[in-house]
């Protein structure tokens, strides 16, 4: 007869994982992500890199790790941005993330960036991962 007994505790870990999450996002959070997400959606054009482009770029720059930084530690994030680049990028697409560094900004926020930073400048701006998309 076939053991029930890790399907409830499973049930119990997705649950408790659940609420943890929730309980870490106050209505104010929720309502600053939320606003970020619609201000980031009016920057898409039709150009834009989609999510499978997105993740090979992500995975060769960084491994697709959002906190990664370079050995000499002037590229940050997913896409291996530095400073200059991403402050210029935000103060286009979200002014609030300017001076914030790139590894600290949440993974959708490093999305959108690199996403408007390949609008704006092509492949350029990755000259070995760039081929890869």
């Amino acid at each position: 007869m076939p053991s029930f007994t890790a399907a409830p505790r499973a049930l119990v870990a997705l649950v408790f994982a659940v609420l943890v999450g929730a309980a870490a996002c106050t209505p104010q959070h929720l309502a600053q992500i939320q606003a970020e997400q619609t201000q980031l959606a009016s920057h898409r054009s039709s150009n834009a890199l989609d999510a499978a482009q997105l993740a090979r770029l992500a995975k060769c720059e960084s491994g697709g790790n959002p906190a990664a930084r370079s050995k000499s530690g002037k590229y940050r994030g997913l896409y291996q941005f530095d400073q200059r680049t991403w402050n210029g990028v935000a103060s286009s697409v979200l002014p609030s993330y300017v001076g914030v560094s790139p590894d600290a900004a949440p993974s959708y926020v490093q999305d959108a960036m690199a996403r408007a930073l390949f609008d704006a400048r092509g492949r350029a701006p990755w000259p070995v991962c760039g081929k890869r998309i």
